[in-house]
């Protein structure tokens, strides 16, 4: 390789524009920055999806639905390229009538020789079919993305103007910082607190490189010694294939700060006899002398019609040893691939949900997909931090309509976010008020283990178990689901037996049964159970609650009330008007309930006119009159207020 020393010194740098790769693998991309759109009308008439997931069973999130949930009143957003075509989707039934749009998308052709793979403009249209499917109540949206700019735009329009309970993207910018937390990693952890924010992990695993530089001298540079590095023989270059048609197109970066890089490393792209450059592009060579970004890349098509393989270099042109990391976006990666590490950015955020992915045609759907990304995720600033990523798996390999031109199976983590974006609308539904951090504990915790015992970093906590994550639903953390949970954010409340509003540790009657709880533990009564109040424990002949009321012990049947009532009228719950005939105790009868208009008269002394008048119209109360005399009123209405009578002076 000691020819490369003039051609090196001569070679121009590559300049390495904003990449952002769905799974498309976009290289490059540079769109115009739109206005918010709002596309779709309703429509009235219902359609049937021509194209279902097969994820929806595999997570068992159509069990889910079974029990009532559908995501309505829950709001879902996604970032893509774009949805250009779903109107073509709404029209097979595949989404519904509306979608909330923010940004635009241009189609753009493959152009190889601009290691660019083109977009359809689509692959959100997929993505926004997947979460119809699993939860079709929900409110959906689309944020269209050309630049991190624009990425970081169309969070802000997603949480702020839409409103969004749940977020679901599958972009990766290779010119963001894989050592710290960028732009776009910044703004959207900004947001994970009030919104539940799921991101691809991206299908990085086959190329991807990292590990710590070990210089080689030996061909007159100081190379980095990739055979060493993994504990082969000394070897100065990395073997990658490109066919012809294809590109490649390797990003490096080291752990310096962006915008503070004193350490200085070149990257090249040689023959396969190491005796030059594999095109006049092909070494990148930005100089960093403390001001500048860690980070080279370059660009090379094969328009040769036949097989190239190419030999990626890595030189330390001044510094010190680093981390190194590199994508090698295109061609195939043939020697000293390291999967480890390849998710990044703001997928290794640790409150954002990185999904894996297993193909639906996997038989057992447990073995991940070999592109899929693994962890963990080394941040180096502002401190220290390895991340344990992805979080969390789904299904890829999966039916849409393709729309607008995209493929009508769906592969890769972009397909696997969506379904997990699905099943977390459902989760919202169940327990509206929660928090996002309830709804990542419980997707995480009742996830099917997968790969290495307990959470790893190739299946996270495995894989999406929709039904066990809704059982898995605690949001006050009071040990009961919030399925069975009357109150699930109240942690000293659970129960509600009487349905009053007022959970049982709170209500002193739990089953409105006129006894408080409190007398009926003191005799042995039940507290839960409405019916023993018109039951006789004593055989005394009077009622449990006729014994309370008359404050005798309901155990003693020697203990009895002194005066049997015939007429209670009671303020406290519930309402009314008892009466009781025969003097049986046990048989008192509501007369009737409260009523505004309701008035209930009495002739007491049996002379033809009336002597009493419970009055429940304007002016509440109970009215009497003696020896035919002028109308009295005898007291206000108290809601706690009990007015009992001995009519028949027994």
């Amino acid at each position: 390789m000691n020819q490369l020393r003039i051609i090196a010194l001569l070679a121009a740098a590559a300049v390495l524009t904003t990449v952002a790769c769905g799974d498309g693998e976009r290289a490059t991309g540079d769109g115009s920055f739109a206005s918010p759109e709002t596309g779709g009308q309703a429509v009235p008439f219902e359609l049937t999806s021509t194209a279902f997931t097969e994820g929806d069973s595999i997570l068992l999130a159509n069990q889910v639905r079974q029990l009532g949930f559908d995501g309505s009143g829950v709001k879902v957003g996604v970032i893509s390229d774009g949805a250009n075509n779903w109107t073509t989707a709404r029209a097979t039934g595949d989404l519904p009538a509306s979608i909330t749009v923010f940004g635009t998308c241009t189609p753009r052709s493959p152009d190889a020789s601009r290691c660019d793979r083109g977009r359809t403009c689509n692959e959100g249209t997929a993505m926004l079919e997947i979460i119809h499917d699993i939860a079709p109540g929900a409110q959906l949206a689309m944020g269209s993305v050309n630049t991190d700019l624009e990425f970081v735009q169309r969070v802000n329009d997603l949480v702020n103007n839409f409103g969004a309970d749940v977020i679901v993207d599958d972009l990766g910018f290779f010119d963001q910082p894989y050592f710290a937390d960028g732009m776009v990693a910044q703004a959207v952890a900004a947001v994970t607190n009030q919104t539940i924010f799921i991101s691809a992990a991206g299908n990085s695993a086959q190329w991807h490189y990292e590990i710590n530089y070990l210089p080689d001298f030996s061909e007159g540079f100081d190379l980095h010694n990739f055979g060493q590095a993994v504990g082969a023989p000394t070897d100065v270059s990395m073997n990658v294939l490109i066919n012809p048609g294809q590109f490649v197109f390797p990003v490096l970066q080291w752990n310096d700060p962006f915008g503070g890089s004193a350490n200085d490393y070149d990257l090249w792209l040689v023959n396969e006899a190491e005796t030059d450059f594999l095109c006049p592009t092909c070494a990148s060579e930005e100089l960093q002398t403390g001001f500048q970004d860690p980070i080279e890349g370059l660009c090379y098509f094969n328009n040769t019609g036949n097989p190239v393989r190419g030999k990626i270099a890595i030189r330390r042109f001044s510094g010190i040893a680093k981390r190194l990391e590199m994508f090698v976006l295109g061609g195939q990666v043939e020697e000293y691939n390291i999967p480890d590490g390849s998710v990044f950015g703001h997928a290794a955020v640790p409150d954002v949900l990185a999904i894996g992915a297993i193909n639906a045609s996997d038989p057992g759907n447990d073995n991940i997909a070999p592109y899929s990304s693994r962890g963990p995720s080394r941040i180096d600033f502002p401190s220290i931090q390895i991340r344990q990523k992805p979080d969390i798996t789904a299904i890829d390999g999966v039916s849409v309509t393709g729309a607008g031109g995209f493929p009508s199976v769906f592969f890769g983590t972009s397909a696997a976010a969506p379904h997990v974006a699905g099943v977390a609308a459902l989760l919202k539904q169940l327990t509206p008020a929660t928090t996002p951090a309830i709804i990542r504990t419980a997707l995480m915790s009742s996830a099917v283990d997968l790969g290495s015992s307990g959470v790893d970093n190739t299946f996270g906590a495995g894989r999406v178990n929709a039904l066990a994550a809704l059982n898995a639903m605690n949001s006050d953390n009071d040990g009961v689901p919030d399925i069975s949970d009357v109150f699930p954010l109240n942690p000293n409340e659970s129960v509600d037996t009487d349905g009053d509003g007022v959970g049982n540790n709170a209500d002193a009657d739990d089953d409105n049964d006129g006894m408080p709880d409190s007398y009926e533990l003191t005799h042995a009564l039940n507290p839960l159970n409405p019916n023993d109040a018109a039951q006789d424990k004593d055989g005394d002949g009077f009622s449990n609650r006729t014994e309370f009321r008359a404050e005798t012990d309901p155990s003693d049947p020697a203990s009895i009330p002194r005066v049997a009532n015939d007429l209670i009228i009671d303020f406290g719950a519930p309402y009314g008007i008892w009466v009781k005939y025969n003097n049986d105790e046990s048989t008192w009868t509501k007369l009737h309930a409260l009523s505004p208009e309701l008035i209930a008269t009495g002739d007491l002394d049996g002379n033809g006119q009336d002597d009493a008048i419970i009055d429940f119209g304007s002016g509440l109360g109970l009215w009497t009159r003696l020896n035919n005399s002028g109308w009295v009123k005898l007291h206000d209405l108290s809601p706690e207020g009990m007015v009992s009578g001995n009519l028949d002076g027994n």
